[in-house]
């Protein structure tokens, strides 16, 4: 009697943060097949490894998906950012799920990078996604999992689509492991408290797009998933060339990003207003202006170690203001967060930053 070992990474993918086009991203399972191709037994690779490489044990079938999906989360219940998010893309995962029916297959995603297989079994595809968000599960495979592979498949491709979104992950390995433990009645809390931990937020030297699109609301929470609050600031975008616009709920502002160039105060005014720079790209629909000292200064003065491009290679930026007495600007310096007078010349040119007032 022959055997095939199906495996199949899930993913729910970010279609804000991956180009249309792009191979969907879904599922591998286990699975062997008779001499006549029919599936003897279906087991997702996450409890596959979890049983083999791990040696974690399992619920027997008696436990519904929600139920086991419940002392899941509970599992991770000191994680409230982690869990919020969790609870979102489970629900995206029961709302884009599609099946197809016997006789069709799904292409392999290539995203597992497994290091064990069983002998005599292959790797097949459970699910993919579609551009459209849409999630094409094998229902042939799929009815053939017990109800904690079904609990660790819908687990899975919630886990792996938040960890796209947040650190950009290529493979499932992170996700197969944290879903394994989580499932288990032995599972390791440390294990979990750190994929966890480490599945919200990318490292600054790895930062990805997010807040490309929609209303500031749906842009604030796309980048929730690159960048921690900052007090009362708030990531709202990070463009494709890595320029962040902020939101400061204290005051109601929105902070640009650095503009590339230095320049007089008088032109400074000016390239604020302007619709078409780079900079403002994604939100140029507000009204832009250069800030006032008080916005720079007063209770906004931790912005000096919150927004990006304060400092460069040779040292602290100035950045001019709208306050202007006689032939003097106040300049807020980007380093110490301090303010101070520069007179105002033809030849006097320091850097820009814009905002926005908020209704």
């Amino acid at each position: 009697m022959k055997n095939i070992f199906l495996f199949a990474g899930l993913l729910a993918l970010s279609l804000n943060s991956f180009a249309s086009g792009e191979k969907g991203n879904g599922g591998y399972s286990v699975v062997c097949r008779d001499e006549n191709n029919f599936i003897i037994s279906a087991e997702l690779l996450d409890i596959y490894e979890g049983k083999t490489l791990y040696k974690l044990e399992y619920p027997t079938d008696e436990f519904a998906v929600d139920t086991l999906l419940t002392v899941a989360k509970y599992k991770m219940k000191e994680h409230t950012a982690f869990s919020s998010k969790l609870e979102k893309e489970l629900a995206t995962v029961d709302e884009s799920m599609i099946f197809i029916p016997l006789g069709n297959e799904l292409e392999s995603t290539d995203d597992a990078s497994p290091v064990i297989k069983k002998k005599g079994c292959q790797f097949e595809q459970l699910a993919n996604y579609t551009d459209e968000g849409e999630l094409i599960v094998s229902q042939e495979i799929y009815e053939q999992l017990d109800n904690v592979n079904k609990a660790a498949f819908r687990l899975h491709e919630a886990i792996y689509s938040l960890r796209r979104k947040a650190r950009g992950d290529e493979t499932s390995q992170s996700t197969r492991r944290l879903t394994a433990h989580i499932l288990a009645k032995n599972g390791n809390q440390k294990i979990i408290d750190r994929l966890t931990n480490e599945s919200m937020y990318q490292p600054d030297a790895k930062k990805l797009p997010c807040g490309l699109k929609g209303s500031l609301e749906e842009r604030i929470e796309s980048c929730s998933y690159q960048a921690r609050p900052i007090g009362s600031m708030y990531l709202v975008t990070r463009t494709t060339d890595m320029k962040e616009v902020w939101k400061d709920f204290s005051s109601n502002l929105l902070w640009s990003d650095r503009l590339p160039s230095k320049m007089g105060q008088f032109m400074a005014e000016k390239a604020c207003q302007e619709k078409d720079m780079p900079e403002m790209a994604y939100l140029n629909q507000y009204k832009w202006r250069l800030p006032t000292s008080a916005e720079y200064f007063g209770p906004q003065e931790f912005l000096a170690y919150v927004l990006p491009n304060n400092v460069g290679a040779d040292g602290p930026y100035k950045f001019w203001t709208s306050t202007v007495k006689a032939k003097f600007a106040m300049v807020f310096d980007g380093g110490s967060g301090e303010m101070s007078y520069e007179y105002l010349s033809d030849k006097k040119v320091e850097s820009v930053r814009c905002v926005t007032k908020l209704k």
